[in-house]
């Protein structure tokens, strides 16, 4: 699959070529779905250029890549076990993923860091995965945050957004006329 991955500059060459999209940021070290730094690098470095991250709402108000929720279910997928009651993205942001998986740890990703890698690595796509954002007030939320980050279109060419819903898709559209979006069934 992957001598079939061709470089790219924006989103809208993805229907003229074959490609292959890293769900959760791909699997690294067999943890599916980790949505870590490590395994962004991991699978550019062999060749992919299109990435999907779970994006998180935050108790602050913010976003992490986590698959799907700050909930009890899913901090123990990623092996954090203690938590506090406010999820902020400070105390995600300060957590070593996969610590049993990997002895190490990985690195947690924030939505800025994300648009620093967009920005750093400019045939990089992403496809931000926003399930359980499925208001309209959510989805638009989301974008208005990821618009205070992202100055250019050539940043918001290679960002795709997944809509679940049609409030999901109005909510994207008050807050960003350039948001590429993708309405998941």
């Amino acid at each position: 699959v992957l001598s079939g991955i061709i470089s790219m500059t924006s989103i809208h060459d993805l229907k003229n070529n074959f490609h292959c999209a890293m769900h959760g940021g791909g699997a690294y070290r067999g943890l599916r779905q980790s949505n870590t730094k490590e395994a962004i690098l991991y699978w550019y470095a062999r060749g992919v250029r299109v990435f999907e991250v779970d994006m998180a709402h935050t108790d602050d108000n913010d976003y992490v890549a986590v698959a799907h929720h700050l909930d009890q279910k899913d901090l123990r997928r990623l092996e954090i076990f203690d938590y506090p009651d406010q999820k902020t993205k400070t105390w995600f942001m300060n957590q070593r993923l996969f610590t049993i998986s990997t002895n190490k740890g990985l690195t947690p990703l924030s939505l800025e860091n994300i648009v620093d890698l967009l920005a750093k690595f400019e045939d990089l796509i992403i496809m931000f995965d926003l399930y359980g954002l499925f208001s309209m007030e959510e989805a638009g939320h989301f974008t208005a945050k990821l618009s205070s980050f992202i100055d250019n279109q050539r940043l918001w060419n290679r960002c795709l957004l997944e809509a679940y819903n049609m409030d999901m898709v109005d909510g994207i559209k008050r807050y960003s006329q350039d948001a590429n979006i993708i309405y998941c069934v």
